[in-house]
């Protein structure tokens, strides 16, 4: 199945988020344990839900999806920490067979979203899922 281009771009897909499972143990440290979650936004309007992932030295991983068919542009998403952040997994990147090329360097700004007093603003395209880690 592999001479297949959309075969070869799911395991590259799949080998990536593998590797991000690996190398990042905010994903699995604390799972069986609220400690090593909470939810940031459940946006029925837009069909998006974000929740953080925690590891015990507090470090975080932002997991965003946008369930809808419809891109959304500018999505403000509070966030705990100020700072920088940068997009280390996009589920519509053109490796994986999207036509994705956003940022991947986020910085936060002070503006109260979600409970949180700074936000992050990304441009959410349709069907995809974001993971995002602070540096």
């Amino acid at each position: 199945l592999l001479e297949y281009e959309k075969h070869n771009k799911m395991k590259q897909f799949v080998h990536d988020l593998n590797w991000i499972y690996r190398e990042n143990d905010c994903l699995y440290e604390e799972d069986f344990s609220w400690n090593g979650f909470e939810w940031l936004n459940v946006d029925t309007t837009n069909s998006v839900i974000a929740f953080i992932r925690k590891n015990h030295k507090g470090e975080e991983i932002i997991c965003l999806f946008n369930f809808s068919p419809l891109s959304i542009d500018n999505y403000e998403l509070g966030v705990n920490k100020k700072g920088k952040y940068q997009v280390i997994l996009n589920t519509n990147e053109e490796k994986y067979g999207g036509n994705d090329t956003i940022n991947k360097y986020l910085t936060t700004a002070k503006l109260n979203r979600h409970g949180k007093e700074n936000s992050i603003k990304i441009d959410l395209k349709a069907n995809q899922g974001l993971l995002i880690k602070k540096i």
